[in-house]
């Protein structure tokens, strides 16, 4: 949304943002990705903690859960795991060079001001 929003207000543009984007999602490593890469659950158990996802409407990180599929232990190591690595979008664009920092601020305040989230 904040993407969209930094488009649609003249701030970057939508190439800046789609090469952004891409890069975020190479950077990011997602929580089932961490589980699966570090060998916590098996390519099965992510097919049926999937299915359970999508028939459930929760998240991936609720499906493990409620199927108990790993300990707490693990879902807090991969929690901080997955915040350590995560790159946010305003911090990609500025590296980029497509906003200041300044710009960034601005932007991150009108957008929370403007009602489009309530909590950053």
């Amino acid at each position: 949304m904040f993407g969209r929003f930094l488009v649609m207000n003249g701030k970057i543009t939508d190439q800046e943002l789609t090469e952004a984007l891409n890069v975020q999602s190479e950077l990011n490593m997602s929580f089932s990705e961490e589980l699966l890469q570090g060998e916590h659950i098996t390519m099965d158990q992510f097919r049926k903690a999937w299915s359970y996802q999508r028939e459930k409407f929760i998240t991936f990180k609720e499906a493990v859960i409620e199927l108990e599929m790993v300990g707490k232990d693990v879902i807090t190591r991969i929690e901080s795991s997955c915040a350590d690595k995560y790159i946010k979008l305003g911090e990609l664009l500025v590296q980029k060079g497509a906003l200041s920092a300044e710009e960034l601020a601005s932007s991150l305040t009108e957008f929370q001001e403007g009602g489009y989230i309530t909590d950053l």
